[in-house]
């Protein structure tokens, strides 16, 4: 997986949504996993108690069930210009990037175009955001 790791004012990792995908896909338990069992329960096994605008925290990660009471595993990031998100459904194998387009103040895209949604998938109907084209 590559990617590029900020420091300073505004720290984090950043990645394409291929090498994100493939980073979630790391973390599930899967032939692919580059993390032991161990290591996966430290990270996804919840330390916070559910609150009102809030459910369980694992290590970094939320921890909930979507609509359909499918567990869910999910993290987002942030900068002044988007939003990635990662969710993962462990159970069912996926690992699902969620980037949007860059804005400028106001929502306009940078580009101004807006992006084409991409409908969802067979059982992907509640992630809870909006799936956008990115290239």
């Amino acid at each position: 997986v590559a990617g590029r790791l900020r420091r300073g004012k505004d720290p984090g990792l950043t990645m394409t949504p291929s090498d994100l995908a493939a980073f979630g896909g790391a973390l599930i338990d899967a032939p692919t996993s580059r993390i032991t069992p161990a290591e996966r329960a430290l990270l996804f096994t919840p330390i916070t108690e559910k609150t009102r605008n809030m459910p369980p925290l694992g290590l970094g990660w939320r921890v909930d069930a979507d609509q359909k009471g499918r567990l869910r595993w999910h993290h987002a990031g942030g900068d002044e210009n988007s939003r990635p998100s990662l969710v993962l459904y462990p159970q069912l194998g996926l690992s699902l990037p969620l980037a949007p387009v860059a804005k400028r103040a106001g929502g306009v895209p940078l580009d101004g175009e807006r992006p084409p949604l991409v409908p969802p998938g067979p059982g992907l109907y509640d992630v809870g955001h909006p799936m956008m084209v990115v290239e």
